[in-house]
């Protein structure tokens, strides 16, 4: 049974299986890298084994030893490679010519990025494919220079006293993403100045989320974590990814007032998660707690579908 299961037949072709899924979940949008990576590594563990089954069978050392070392290094290089263009497919941080920006400041920046995209990648979202040069600016703030007709045009600004804090690193970035997911820079301030706003509440949420602690704490995220520690962190962070998928669906006034206006989207962000109208119920509840919602007898509000 061990012989036929280790036939190169059946290796062949379970293996291949395994690389065909790994460029199949590089297609998907947004790319599935750690689950290529995984599909990838089975595939080169089950060419190892049978590989190395074959090469202990063998009776001539002299050629055992030759073989040995011609397939792993042929298929080491293959899987290293394969790995290679897994990480090369993912959105890449850009710099500045500042000299603040030394070797180790880059490699900590490229870091937090690294672990913020997979984060955001896992929840669902996909993640801008140019990211715009980070420059370190003299302020303490954190910022970005925007282009409405290209990401070209961009630049993300971090002030010199924060190049060295990784909570600023993730949201100078968060911030960027959710501009450009939201296409910000597209809008007139004045006129859709709720979007500008939402673009940062939402921002910031997944900031605090990612790090597991309230960092930023203003009315809205002060709200929206009260919600995840009363939903879990699974199902807030599905509902605020169904915010951003669902933001244009009709409902509140971009220059009206925006807690109205940011709630009716929370709404729709939870309405397809909601089991009845409880989850829902919480939402207000928790909104009114902190003053961003004023029931009312009589409102008529979305209602999950039966």
């Amino acid at each position: 049974m061990w012989t036929d299961l280790f036939s190169w037949a059946v290796t062949s072709v379970i293996g291949a299986v395994f690389v065909g899924v790994g460029f199949a979940v590089m297609s998907m949008n947004p790319p599935a890298f750690l689950m290529a990576k995984l599909s990838f590594t089975l595939a080169a563990l089950i060419f190892f084994a049978r590989v190395g089954w074959w090469l202990a069978s063998m009776r001539d050392t002299a050629e055992r030893v030759t073989l040995t070392a011609i397939l792993f290094v042929i298929g080491g290089l293959c899987f290293v490679g394969l790995l290679w263009w897994v990480d090369s497919r993912k959105p890449q941080p850009v710099f500045g010519d500042s000299p603040a920006l030394t070797g180790r400041r880059r490699a900590r920046v490229a870091k937090e990025f690294a672990s913020l995209c997979d984060y955001l990648n896992a929840v669902g979202f996909d993640i801008p494919p140019t990211i715009a040069p980070l420059q370190v600016s003299k302020s303490g703030h954190i910022g970005h220079v925007g282009n409405p007709g290209s990401p070209y045009g961009d630049s993300i600004l971090l002030g010199i006293e924060l190049i060295d804090d990784p909570a600023a690193i993730r949201q100078a970035y968060v911030n960027y993403i959710f501009y450009r997911l939201l296409d910000v820079g597209k809008y007139d301030l004045s006129e859709h100045i709720n979007r500008w706003d939402a673009a940062s509440v939402l921002a910031t949420y997944f900031a605090n989320s990612y790090s597991g602690r309230l960092i930023k704490s203003g009315d809205w995220d002060s709200a929206l974590w009260d919600m995840r520690k009363s939903f879990g962190k699974e199902l807030m962070d599905n509902a605020v990814l169904r915010i951003v998928k669902l933001f244009d669906k009709p409902g509140g006034d971009e220059k009206g007032e925006f807690n109205a206006f940011f709630r009716e989207r929370l709404l729709n962000g939870f309405i397809p998660l909601a089991q009845g109208g409880g989850k829902l119920a919480q939402v207000d509840a928790i909104l009114a707690a902190h003053h961003l919602f004023t029931p009312l007898a009589g409102r008529s509000d979305p209602k999950p579908d039966p």
